[in-house]
């Protein structure tokens, strides 16, 4: 990532208060990396998909590296580094990490969770190494994402209901709800920045 918008970045990052959600009763709390690099010079992001299990509401998805905080974690924060080493092997320092962005709770999973999205930057190329969590990762140009020829929308049925939301789809990956969303919250700080 260039010194120049890295800095911008951050300093976007920094500006804003990221809207937090306090979980309630039953929920489960969950942080998530959303984790900048370069790929072939141009700056990217990391996605994983997710290996298939029976009964994991997000079996297969493509997401971000992430998952539910433990009681040793520190912190959200240490949630989303150990997480990123468990899942991809990178143990990231926390101060790569650039910013917040907005909780979220998935308005369509039960039980509740709230998940807590990261931004983090890599300074060199790394190598990815796979845990049982992951079947795949891919990195996609942050261009890639704001190019309306890979702009789709995907049926999904939810509750009973067959719901359309928006993707993204990219040489055999699709971004949609949870990660569309905060990958679409980055995207709007980044065009900022």
């Amino acid at each position: 990532m260039s010194g120049d918008f890295g800095t911008r970045l951050q300093g976007a990052l920094d500006g804003r208060r990221p809207t937090t959600i306090t979980p309630q009763g039953g929920d489960s709390h969950a942080a998530v990396t959303l984790l900048l690099g370069a790929d072939e010079g141009k700056l990217s992001i990391l996605f994983v998909r997710r290996a298939e299990w029976v009964n994991d509401p997000w079996s297969g998805h493509t997401a971000l590296p992430g998952g539910h905080v433990q009681t040793s974690d520190a912190d959200l924060l240490d949630t989303a580094r150990r997480e990123t080493l468990e899942e991809v092997g990178l143990d990231l320092p926390r101060d790569s990490f650039l910013g917040r962005l907005d909780d979220l709770r998935p308005s369509a999973r039960s039980p509740s969770i709230v998940v807590s999205p990261f931004v983090a930057a890599l300074h060199e190329p790394a190598q990815i190494r796979r845990s049982s969590e992951i079947q795949g990762h891919r990195w996609i140009p942050v261009s890639a994402l704001t190019d309306p020829q890979y702009q789709s929308e995907l049926s999904h049925l939810t509750r009973g209901l067959k719901l359309m939301f928006p993707s993204i789809v990219y040489r055999g990956f699709t971004i949609w709800g949870l990660t569309h969303q905060i990958v679409s919250s980055f995207l709007e700080i980044a065009r900022e920045a």
